[in-house]
């Protein structure tokens, strides 16, 4: 073997394993590497300059061949035109990919006049052209270096341009077709609040049944329309996602109008696949959801792996036993033991002990003659 050889096969190794290691603790995990832009100096014919896999070792398209990586990120951090095309590497890059998913690096630092020479500073423009040329090539995404350049510097407007213009939506990652493909299951218990002039929303995330992949985010969608939409082409329009949330409620501070507003919200798993969405029946008062509710609301994360939270809604004061048992029916932990407790929304925080991983329990809520329960998974 040669010194090249063995040098290269040390990065392959590295790669490899690491993307082992990684994805076989969380599966779900996005795992790529952003090598140099140029893989050989003459692919794709007319495009000169460093060889990545020669000079540094990383040979990306072996990576890509082989499969151990699920995105690549060649740094693309030149301009359209010249020996360095940036149309041209990108497209070529394209096709390597072999189902894999293409982000290019652009080299947004290179917008700042603080961090680049006069010579090599990219017009204003310059950033937003490729982001578009990638879009209109089925080109998935692309990466930005540097984020200071987007959160701290003004980097010419760019920044400015982005969020006014091309960012201007919300947006899901693309979905790997290789991972786990599974809906989440939609969200529960969806209530639409009147508050002090003010709509919150409000959800339970329901547990994975069979193939059901776990939520990872809550999409919340609005429409401002006369009559209740068709959600199931609504969420669609990328103008009515309002946000992305890893939380169990959403308050829309939005000033009231004349044409009413109109709430869905779906579940979305890590791979950003979407369940259906789920509209709240109705908006309610406060008051009203005060006077007819005892029961658990929330609890969260579900399945979880050491804390849980644990919330639960009241219609009256009542001295309350908040307990967890196993499917055995023994009793586990005692979270409340005939506490008192007054009317509204509480939360109560439990830590599971070491051990007894992958376990199912039952979380029992009791007082004034009711009884409610809610499932629990630790993972």
């Amino acid at each position: 073997m040669t010194l090249h050889a063995w040098r290269e096969d040390n990065i392959n190794r590295g790669g490899k394993e690491l993307s082992e290691a990684a994805l076989g603790i969380k599966p779900w995990l996005k795992y790529g590497i952003s090598p140099f832009g140029i893989w050989r100096s003459g692919n794709p014919p007319g495009i000169t300059g460093l060889s990545g896999a020669d000079v540094t070792y990383g040979n990306a398209v072996k990576w890509l061949q082989e499969k151990w990586i699920d995105y690549l990120s060649p740094q693309l951090y030149w301009p359209f035109g010249g020996n360095q095309d940036f149309a041209k590497l990108s497209l070529w890059w394209k096709t390597q990919m072999n189902g894999r998913h293409l982000y290019p690096g652009l080299a947004l630092y290179r917008a700042d006049p603080s961090m680049t020479s006069a010579a090599s500073l990219f017009t204003p423009s310059e950033i937003p052209k490729q982001i578009r040329f990638l879009r209109e090539n089925g080109i998935p995404g692309a990466l930005h270096f540097r984020a200071a350049n987007i959160s701290v510097s003004t980097t010419q407007g760019v920044p400015d341009s982005l969020r006014t213009d091309l960012y201007r939506y919300r947006a899901f990652t693309p979905v790997m077709e290789w991972k786990d493909t599974h809906a989440p299951a939609p969200p529960q218990q969806v209530e639409l609040l009147t508050e002090s002039g003010n709509r919150r929303l409000r959800w339970s995330q329901p547990a994975p049944q069979g193939q059901q992949a776990s939520p990872r985010f809550f999409c919340v969608y609005r429409l401002q329309a006369s009559a209740p939409p068709d959600w199931s082409e609504a969420v669609n329009n990328p103008q009515n996602l309002l946000t992305l949330t890893d939380k169990f409620e959403y308050v829309d501070q939005t000033p009231s109008s004349s044409t009413p507003y109109w709430y869905a919200v779906s579940t979305l798993s890590r791979n950003s696949v979407e369940s259906a969405p789920v509209a709240p029946d109705a908006v309610t008062s406060v008051k009203d959801i005060a006077r007819t509710r005892f029961h658990i609301t929330q609890i969260y994360p579900n399945p979880f792996e050491s804390e849980v939270r644990i919330r639960f809604s009241l219609d009256e004061s009542s001295h309350l036993t908040l307990r967890i048992v196993n499917l055995q029916g023994q009793e586990v932990a005692r979270l409340a033991n005939s506490a008192p407790f007054s009317p509204g929304e509480h939360e109560v925080v439990w830590n599971a002990p070491t051990g007894n991983k992958r376990q199912v329990y039952v979380c029992v809520l009791e007082g004034g003659g009711k009884t409610t329960a809610k499932k629990m998974i630790r993972l």
